[in-house]
């Protein structure tokens, strides 16, 4: 008898005021046989050290709602501007598992050179570019609340 692989999909992002760019992803992740999905979410600092700015959302809320959506089955943070340690840290742990498994990454093609894909490459973890949501964006939600 077969056994079924496990496959777990994540990605790393701020995912500031979920939006449908950000639910779309994770329905891709789940089109492309995602069992789970891991998001490892920066904090407040992190964001600040990559965008010079703070979210809208603080982390605890980022968190809440990633876990509301549907999608997500966990979230880990990330305390730094680069997030290869941490994405090494799910390698790691993850390679330790003796089951049937795969391991993929997704993002938006908005950042395709993003920090850590060295990580990825280096231990041959498939990157999966998903078309950026056009339509609407933190950003965007940002700029419409402050005019």
């Amino acid at each position: 008898m077969k056994k079924e692989k496990i496959k777990v999909g994540f990605t790393v992002g701020c995912f500031d005021m979920l939006h449908q760019g950000h639910i779309d992803l994770f329905k891709q992740m789940k089109k492309e046989g995602a069992t789970s999905i891991f998001v490892l979410l920066h904090d407040d600092k992190s964001i600040f050290k990559n965008k010079s700015k703070f979210p809208v959302q603080p982390f605890n809320l980022r968190r809440e709602n990633l876990a509301k959506c549907g999608y997500v089955d966990a979230t880990f943070m990330v305390a730094t501007a680069n997030p290869s340690a941490q994405i090494l840290s799910v390698i790691s742990v993850w390679s330790q598992f003796p089951f049937n498994k795969e391991l993929f990454y997704m993002r938006g093609d908005d950042w395709v050179d993003f920090p850590g894909k060295c990580v990825l490459d280096e231990y041959k973890i498939p990157i999966k570019i998903k078309k950026y949501f056009k339509g609407v964006s933190s950003s965007k939600i940002r700029a419409s609340i402050n005019n």
